[in-house]
């Protein structure tokens, strides 16, 4: 082989291996009903429930260790921590905001800390203005 073709060689082989690496790179392991959800809170609801479901398409346990909340309003509840998601187990994450003086559009997160990564979960809420007493006198 040439050995002005060389360093071609090795350039093109240094350009191929993070497509190699990308296409080896395993899917995510798990799979939930939403990323990103929205809902519409009734007048006068102080809690907005809600939840999201979770599948482990792998072969391999995942063990999901944390959720962590974006602020002290939205609360997030494991089934147990640590949870083990067997190789097909399915479950669900059970959250709620508190909407106490809070209206508007509220987005809030769920960070998910799993043995396979992290998930980010957007709940976007839609809370209408609090009930005004009649000002009528």
């Amino acid at each position: 082989m040439n050995r002005r073709a060389l360093p071609t060689l090795r350039l093109l082989a240094l350009m191929l291996l993070p497509a190699a690496a990308r296409a080896q790179t395993p899917p995510d392991p798990l799979a939930w009903d939403a990323v990103f959800k929205e809902l519409t809170a009734k007048p006068g609801e102080g809690q907005v429930p809600f939840f999201f479901t979770v599948t482990n398409v792998s072969v391999a346990e995942v063990v999901i260790t944390q959720v962590l909340t974006s602020c002290g309003c939205t609360v997030a509840k494991l089934p147990e921590q640590p949870w083990r998601l067997a190789p097909g187990a399915s479950g669900k994450i059970d959250a709620s905001i508190n909407l106490a003086g809070k209206f508007g559009v509220l987005v809030k997160t769920l960070t998910v800390l799993t043995s396979a990564g992290t998930k980010l979960l957007t709940i976007k809420v839609n809370a209408p203005l609090p009930a005004q007493p009649d000002s009528e006198a």
